[in-house]
């Protein structure tokens, strides 16, 4: 989702000759070693460098998706199709137990959505207003670029800013997609953050901007749903505030596994529906567009 930008110290562990390296996948090796695999220069100390071998007896995967078999590039995959260079010119087939998805802040190109399909993902929800109240203009070109490269399951969502009119927000959204050619699903209300700049400190002051901004968007006819952490919602609503169990939720957990196992119930809500399992800072470059963030559903949802 959004985020606030921090200036701040990048602090890096490197290793010594010998050790592991690329989180576990490599190993440090002196400049004139050979290396069966890729070479990272900036894990290791010196003139060390990072040797990450070709995959082992045909396994592949990272610590982020799970592990799969390399297959020919020309294969079919009934799991993910994740980049990865552990299988040299062909691909990392990951069988996974749900399906992957992405959402994104920023403009996409027909080619980053290209890249995505050709990965195994199957959704994408994009950013349509912003934080600051107003609509994101980057919105419709992204929708009809994933459009273009064969998405079909596209959603958007809202990150309200709760000290300006909840329905005019809505309504404004609607009317910026409202284009010819914008094709799009369900509208997710993104209520997260655990402090005043976008939130009330009063609890009933946020209940009624949310309460007004769910009324606003029905009255369009539009399918919504919620994005919200327990620790935002506790702190914006209140744990007594339950009106939405009914409606779909989509939760954070970054904690870089597809299930709901660490997931218990808060809001109203008995289960949720999807779960963002990894944020943009993960896997910065992924298909050399904008770095989304990652998310997981069962197959059945």
């Amino acid at each position: 989702m959004e985020f606030i930008l921090f200036i701040f110290l990048l602090s890096v562990v490197q290793c010594a000759l010998g050790t592991s390296c690329r989180d576990n996948t490599g190993t440090c090796i002196a400049s004139t070693s050979s290396c069966n695999g890729t070479l990272y220069s900036y894990a290791c100390s010196g003139t060390d460098i990072c040797c990450v071998p070709f995959a082992k007896n045909n396994n592949c995967g990272t610590t982020d998706v799970g592990q799969g078999k390399c297959v020919s590039s020309s294969s079919s995959c009934s799991g993910t199709t994740w980049p990865t260079t552990f299988c040299g010119s062909n691909k990392c087939c990951i069988e996974m137990s749900g399906t992957l998805g992405v959402d994104i802040s920023e403009l996409g190109s027909v080619n980053f959505f290209q890249c995505l399909k050709a990965s195994g993902f199957e959704y994408v929800i994009i950013r349509a207003s912003r934080s600051l109240g107003i609509v994101d203009h980057n919105a419709v070109p992204s929708i009809l670029n994933a459009l273009s490269a064969g998405f079909s399951d596209i959603d958007v969502y809202i990150f309200p800013d709760s000290r300006q009119n909840a329905t005019k927000q809505m309504y404004n959204m609607v009317d910026y997609l409202n284009q010819d050619g914008v094709r799009y699903g369900r509208i997710w209300l993104d209520i997260e953050g655990r402090d005043t700049k976008y939130w009330s400190a009063d609890k009933q002051t946020n209940r009624a901007f949310i309460t007004e901004l769910v009324n606003a968007g029905k009255s369009l006819g539009k399918d919504l749903a919620f994005y919200a952490s327990k620790a935002s919602w506790d702190f914006i609503v209140g744990s007594d505030f339950t009106p939405y169990g009914n409606m779909d939720l989509w939760y954070a957990r970054y904690d870089w596994t597809q299930n709901f196992d660490d997931w218990s119930p808060y809001g109203g809500w008995t289960k949720p529906f999807m779960k963002q399992w990894s944020d943009s800072r993960s896997l910065p470059g992924l298909c050399g567009g904008p770095t989304p963030d990652l998310n997981w559903r069962p197959h059945n949802y």
